[in-house]
């Protein structure tokens, strides 16, 4: 008797952990399913526009500049007052593309300006940034551009250090990354895998 109780014990679980499994299958979903989500990213990549503004603020507290991405992968740079709410480009795209066209003979297009950070002087009235190796200042006013001096390659990154984790996309081409230790201390480098845990 004991036996048949045993048996009968072991057939039910075998029969409930097939159907569990069975549903769990059910719910993996095909690979059509899969390639179709896969797809979902690159249908929708770069569609939405003008949905994120992160401000960098002058030290009076008053006024901030962004960088926002418009239609068709171009991006402009806007100076808002946060006092009187009044927005503007933060410069002329065009001019600086022509004087910086100029200083350095290959066609920069002010839509897709080479650099994706400005300083601003403390007056405000100049803009630094770095372009081609180079440090430049632009005077808006006067549309006038200096060369200020050789850029370091930290003055050049385009790398926004994000405020939590992410896992990458393992979608097109291998990426390389550089990095330059400036102190005199190691340095802990840190990936994370597909399950977010740090290597």
């Amino acid at each position: 008797m004991p036996f048949q109780r045993t048996l009968t014990r072991i057939i039910a679980l075998a029969l409930a952990t097939g159907i569990l499994h069975a549903r769990e299958a059910q719910g993996q979903g095909s690979a059509e399913d899969y390639r179709r989500a896969d797809g979902l990213r690159q249908r929708f990549q770069n569609k939405v526009v003008r949905s994120k503004v992160d401000p960098v603020w002058f030290k009076d507290g008053k006024r901030f500049w962004y960088r926002v991405r418009v239609e068709g992968g171009e991006s402009r740079f806007i100076l808002v007052d946060a006092e009187t709410g009044h927005r503007r480009e933060a410069f002329d795209h065009e001019r600086l593309a022509a004087a910086l066209t100029q200083a350095i003979g290959k066609d920069v297009d002010g839509r897709r300006l080479p650099f994706r950070s400005i300083r601003f002087s403390e007056s405000g009235d100049k803009i630094r940034f770095s372009a081609e190796k180079q440090s430049w200042e632009f005077t808006p006013a006067t549309g006038a551009l200096s060369k200020v001096g050789s850029a370091s390659p930290s003055s050049e990154t385009t790398v926004k250090v994000l405020p939590f984790p992410r896992v990458g996309s393992r979608r097109g081409a291998e990426t390389s990354v550089v990095f330059i230790n400036r102190p005199d201390t190691p340095v802990k480098l840190y990936w994370l895998n597909d399950l977010r845990a740090p290597r």
